[in-house]
C-alpha cells in the first residue's frame, strides 16, 4: 500500500453534518467474501473503519474534487422474520492527506469500470 493513501473517513449525519470517523489508510482490494473489489479502510491498529463494495456499475455514484472522494454507499439489508426486505444509504467521504493518495485510490476505482 502506498504510504501516502491516507485519508480522514467521514460520514454526513441525519443533521447533513460531516463526522469524521477517523484518520485511516485506504486501498481499493478484491474481497472474495464481499464479491469484488472494496475500499477498504484501515485504523493504524490494522482495524476495519469501513469496507464498501465498490459499484464500477455505477461510477457517477464516485465523485472527485481535489483531494476528496465521495459516494453513496447502499446496503442491503436481509429481511428479519416477518419484514419486508430494504436497503439503506450513506454518504461517505474521503478527505486525503496528499492529492497524490487521492489520485491513487481514484485511478484503482476507475480501473476497474472498463474505461
Amino acid at each position: 500500500m502506498e504510504p501516502d493513501c491516507r485519508a480522514k473517513l467521514y460520514e454526513l449525519n441525519a443533521e447533513s453534518v460531516w463526522v469524521e470517523m477517523g484518520l485511516a489508510n485506504v486501498e481499493v482490494t478484491q474481497i472474495e467474501a464481499a464479491g469484488g473489489d472494496c475500499i477498504r479502510v484501515r485504523g493504524d491498529d490494522g482495524a476495519d473503519l469501513l469496507v464498501s463494495k465498490v459499484r464500477h456499475d455505477d461510477f457517477n455514484n464516485y465523485q472527485r474534487k481535489e483531494s476528496i472522494i465521495t459516494w453513496t454507499e447502499l446496503s442491503d439489508l436481509s429481511p428479519s422474520a416477518g419484514a419486508a426486505e430494504s436497503s439503506t444509504a450513506r454518504d461517505l467521504a474521503l478527505s486525503f492527506e496528499t492529492s497524490s493518495g487521492c489520485d491513487c485510490i481514484w485511478e484503482a476505482l476507475a480501473g476497474g469500470q472498463g474505461g
